[in-house]
């Protein structure tokens, strides 16, 4: 068969057939009959004026207008190929300024703000990386917080990995964490040798609640001197005096710890006038009263006769419990029965140089506040058959040079 045109189909001679006058004629009138006239053309043309094609809609097919603003909110226009190339480049240039990029950058105006690590759920870990070398070389520090529940989830951790140190930086230098530590350290073992230079020893690596506790141990100084001179009182014994406090020697603030008597005399005694019956005689002891009156006997001298005691050093520790600590004392007792005079001496040795003994804090007495150094009278009564006669005039109390030293 011989070929043919695409849109008349007319055909095409091969250049080996014969060629009639009819098959020319019908060629033409194909031609003919597919051509069409200008009146052709001005009756379409007629018809397509008086068409009336809608606005294409969302739901709706129609004629549209073509527009290339990228920033328009219209659903009546097509966008022509320059405004999608615009739009993509206007994408792709606020994606690239609106984030840093690698080699740094500024965030730009109005862009910065929070940066939220949400985990989801709670129970897993929130890091923020630093790949220094890459990530290839793995994590090398990081911020975050843990995994897991509390407390490990609940810990905010800045870790760094590489072995290095985590330094804060500010516009005096420079101070890592290590520097931190062994500053407290340092400082620490400063403050262990202060404790331990004022008598309680303390490790350079205690802790803080045993330095605390280390330092409430420290004697506090509260040196106080007192010399009690030539000082004679005289009271009758009665009935008003049985265990009455008198004569107070000092008063020492509290929290003393130390109480000294240096180098003194003490003299105690009764006279006595033998016409009348029913003596009185009293004993007189040293002790410390708190401030609730609470006492402590340190000393006791009998009554009955005229007594002294010589010392070098009376010494009281307070504490816990309260030790004493005599050093070269010697007691004597010179008295009278009737109208014969006698003078009787202590062994020396049995009080010279005494070691500490302890003495019984009784309970309920405050050693931690003021303490009141003073004599506590007690009175006794001496029968007719033990005197001859005579009434008990008074009591005696001579102290000479006699000096108190507390801390």
């Amino acid at each position: 068969m011989p070929q043919e045109t695409d849109r008349l189909k007319l055909p095409l001679p091969l250049g080996n057939e014969t060629v009639t006058r009819e098959s020319i004629n019908g060629i033409f009138e194909k031609i003919d009959r597919g051509v069409a006239t200008q009146a052709d053309l001005d009756t379409l043309r007629e018809a397509v004026s008086q068409m009336d094609i809608p606005d294409a809609s969302l739901t709706q097919k129609g004629k549209v207008q073509l527009s290339s603003k990228t920033d328009g909110t219209s659903e009546t226009v097509a966008a022509t190929e320059k405004a999608v190339r615009d739009a993509r480049v206007a994408a792709e240039t606020n994606a690239k300024n609106s984030s840093l990029p690698i080699a740094g950058g500024d965030v730009g105006s109005g862009l910065a703000g929070p940066l939220n690590l949400v985990s989801t759920p709670t129970t897993n870990h929130v890091y923020m990386g630093y790949y220094p070398e890459g990530k290839t070389a793995g994590r090398k520090a990081y911020i975050g917080f843990g995994s897991g529940t509390a407390p490990a989830a609940s810990d905010f951790t800045i870790s760094n990995e590489r072995g290095g140190n985590i330094i804060f930086r500010d516009v005096n230098g420079v101070t890592s964490v290590a520097d931190l530590k062994q500053s407290v350290s340092n400082g620490k073992a400063s403050i262990a040798a202060a404790i331990t230079g004022k008598g309680v020893p303390t490790a350079a690596d205690a802790q803080f609640a045993t330095m605390a506790s280390n330092v409430a141990k420290i004697q506090q100084g509260r040196y106080q001197n007192l010399n009690i001179t030539n000082s004679q009182s005289d009271v009758t014994i009665g009935t008003s005096y049985e265990g009455t406090k008198w004569t107070s020697f000092a008063k020492f603030p509290a929290g003393t710890k130390l109480i000294t008597m240096i180098t003194g005399s003490i003299n105690f005694g009764n006279s006595y006038t033998p016409t009348r019956v029913n003596q009185y005689a009293a004993s007189m002891d040293i002790c410390l009263f708190d401030t609730n009156a609470n006492r402590i006997s340190l000393l006791s001298i009998s009554g009955g006769n005229i007594n002294n005691d010589n010392y070098s050093w009376y010494n009281f520790d307070i504490g816990a419990t309260l030790t004493s600590l005599f050093l070269d004392s010697t007691r004597k007792n010179v008295g009278c029965s009737g109208s014969i005079k006698y003078v009787s001496y202590q062994n020396g040795n049995s009080t010279r140089n005494k070691p500490y003994t302890a003495i019984n804090i009784p309970p309920g007495f405050n050693v931690d506040g003021e303490l009141e150094l003073a004599l506590y009278i007690t009175k006794s009564n001496i029968t007719d058959g033990a005197w001859a006669g005579g009434q008990g005039t008074g009591i005696h109390y001579y102290s000479s040079s006699t000096t108190i030293v507390s801390v």
